[in-house]
Formats: structure tokens, sequence, C-alpha cells
């Protein structure tokens, strides 16, 4: 079996400024059982309560990007291009695991 060098998780989010920091806590806190680094991307997606502000409340493995791609599978693509750069700079080509998270799932977005 491979041993995975690093974890991405990326989050697409929109206006979900109340349930982001909750949603955060959960890949932070799993991080720290891992024997690997975590990156999180968590994807602004058309977002307009606010949700930006809360960058600040977390560390440097949680990265804020915005879009107005208003499509949550474009928004979770564009999450991961976000991280392919970052991945590829921190370590050469290595088995990696890429998780999409949901803020909510009890609605969708049309």
């Amino acid at each position: 079996m491979t041993q995975l060098e690093q974890a991405v998780v990326v989050v697409p989010a929109h206006n979900e400024r109340e349930h982001l920091p909750r949603c955060l806590r959960a890949p932070q806190t799993a991080s720290h059982c891992l024997p690997m680094p975590v990156l999180t991307v968590v994807v602004l997606d058309a977002c307009d309560d606010g949700s930006d502000r809360l960058a600040e409340q977390f560390g440097f493995d949680v990265n804020f990007v915005s879009t107005d791609a208003g499509n949550v599978g474009a928004a979770r693509a564009a999450g991961f291009d976000y991280a392919s750069p970052l991945e590829s700079a921190c370590r050469a080509p290595s088995p990696r695991a890429r998780v999409a998270l949901s803020t909510n799932t009890s609605r969708s977005r049309a």
C-alpha cells in the first residue's frame, strides 16, 4: 500500500459564515491525528455575508479563495486548482488524499 504524503480538503461555501468555523474545526482536529500535512482550501463562492473575515481565525494551513462560479462543482474544482501549485511547491509529486466537504448538506443552491 502506498503511503500518502499530503491531504487536501476543499470546502466550497456560499454565505456560510455561521457554519464555516465548525466545519473547519473538523479537518483541523483530524489533521492532528494524521502523519501528513493537511492543506484546507475554503472556496467562497459569491459570498456577501462576510465569510472572508473568518480567514484570520485559522492558521496558515487554511487558505481562503473567492470565486463567482455560482456552482458547487465549479467552486470545488477551483479549490483543487488553487491547491495544486501549493502542493507541488511543498514537495515532489507524491500520492495525496483529496477530500471535498460541504458546510451544509440539508439544502442545495440553484
